[in-house]
């Protein structure tokens, strides 16, 4: 499993699933870092949903990007993508799902989270939010201090997310995160 330094996390400003559709291409396009990708966008219809993904999932390949669907909205079906990423209420069931080898992985909020993780062998996880976000303005960010801390205390491939920008990569590689994440602050740099 190849894992790159950045983890894409679409966000719910596109409305119209063609030109989310043409906005994820062009990221996946242009941008060299983007090789790992969740399709988040919860505010379509799971109809809606099974068709962006197996629209994405025609072209990502040729770029080398791996894509994972969100656990809340799938039914029984990964519509072609190359992984799950379970919410940290979905992250307690997800041992009813079998991956057949495609990449898992959940949001995790704190040291109870990541052991579960853990206990559950994801392939990676996000942890969050580090930093205040437009995304969660309500949630109490971890810090540095605290995250740093937290990624003392597991094994698992941690993403940083939650007010990420990408020059703060060096400083979460050398506090032993696998890398950094973002909705808004990656997700509209396209």
């Amino acid at each position: 499993m190849l894992l790159g330094s950045y983890y894409y996390i679409t966000g719910n400003d596109i409305l119209d699933k063609q030109h989310f559709i043409e906005h994820c291409h062009c990221l996946i396009k242009t941008d060299p870092l983007c090789r790992l990708i969740q399709i988040r966008s919860k505010h379509f219809s799971h109809k809606e949903y099974a068709y962006i993904v197996q629209s994405i999932m025609a072209f990502a390949p040729l770029y080398h990007t791996q894509v994972l669907v969100n656990s809340d909205m799938i039914t029984n079906s990964l519509y072609g993508a190359d992984g799950i990423h379970f919410s940290s209420e979905g992250l307690k069931k997800a041992d009813k799902w079998q991956g057949n080898g495609r990449l898992k992985a959940a949001s995790c909020h704190g040291i109870n989270e990541l052991l579960l993780a853990e206990k559950k062998k994801m392939d990676f996880v996000t942890l969050s939010p580090i930093l205040p976000t437009p995304s969660h303005p309500e949630a109490k960010e971890l810090g540095w201090d605290k995250t740093e801390k937290l990624l003392a205390q597991t094994s698992l491939a941690v993403y940083l997310l939650g007010g990420m920008k990408k020059e703060d990569l060096p400083k979460a590689l050398k506090m032993g995160a696998k890398g950094i994440s973002g909705i808004s602050g990656f997700w509209k740099m396209s």
